[in-house]
């Protein structure tokens, strides 16, 4: 988990739908992932969202140099429902994937308002323990970008917020708020002629760190951006990420092509 769990952030963007009978439309999209300008995962996307419920998962491998060196894998999934005014109320989250020569995998539910690890493969007894009351009221990272993408899709706008996420191991804090509309930076993904709605945010971790890192650069700050399109048959969908990760340095993620609606 060393390696790909510096890409979960970036996984909050994915994700494979439910089953095919479910009457959802699925939106299905690919992402490249770029770390100092070389191209390290491939990261296959789709998610279902309405009915006040949502299904995202992550495919993601290792590409390039770095999957030349360093291959691995990673997958998330996520389901949860929306309350009638919005709030996301998770129920499961699964992650598991492969890194530095070891498979990993982490099982946890939603007891209420407590997330709740049930299997984790290896367990890491190196790692600070996060109490229950600090764990109350956190979600997940998936739950966090279904919540703004709803928000988004409907106020076309990034509500300031800041919640607080936990990934079966680490808490973490994300405070999000709108950086109005424009053109997308000049990278790797064509503008398509298209504003876009820029959102900045901070990404940081509080607890659940190594023991052995009391003074670890992860204690920092993680400032980044995210832009959103409204892409024809689609609607909202995210185009391009980047973050200040502080031991990979810049990261970016960006659109491979236009999504695709599948019903």
């Amino acid at each position: 988990m060393k390696w790909c769990s510096a890409f979960v952030l970036l996984g909050l963007l994915c994700g494979v739908g439910r089953a095919a009978a479910d009457p959802l439309p699925q939106t299905a999209a690919r992402y490249d992932v770029f770390v100092h300008g070389l191209r390290a995962m491939v990261l296959d996307a789709a998610y279902r969202n309405g009915d006040g419920r949502y299904a995202v998962a992550v495919e993601g491998k290792t590409s390039g140099l770095v999957g030349l060196f360093l291959p691995g894998n990673l997958h998330l999934r996520g389901v949860g429902t929306f309350t009638p005014a919005g709030a996301v109320q998770p129920a499961l989250y699964d992650s598991a994937g492969r890194s530095h020569h070891q498979n990993w995998l982490l099982d946890m539910v939603y007891k209420g308002a407590l997330p709740v690890v049930q299997r984790q493969q290896p367990p890491d007894p190196q790692r600070e323990d996060v109490p229950d009351q600090a764990r109350m009221g956190a979600v997940d990272l998936l739950a966090v970008f279904m919540q703004l993408l709803s928000q988004v899709g409907a106020t076309q706008r990034c509500t300031d917020a800041t919640s607080r996420i936990f990934d079966g191991e680490r808490l973490s804090t994300l405070s999000i708020h709108s950086a109005g509309w424009g053109p997308l930076p000049a990278g790797f993904v064509e503008t398509r002629g298209k504003d876009s709605l820029k959102c900045d945010f901070v990404f940081q971790q509080v607890q659940g760190f190594k023991l052995s890192s009391k003074s670890t650069a992860l204690r920092k700050p993680q400032p980044g951006h995210v832009w959103f399109q409204n892409l024809p048959g689609v609607g909202m969908a995210v185009v391009r990420l980047e973050l200040e990760h502080p031991k990979m340095g810049h990261i970016v993620l960006t659109l491979n092509a236009l999504p695709q609606r599948r019903d």
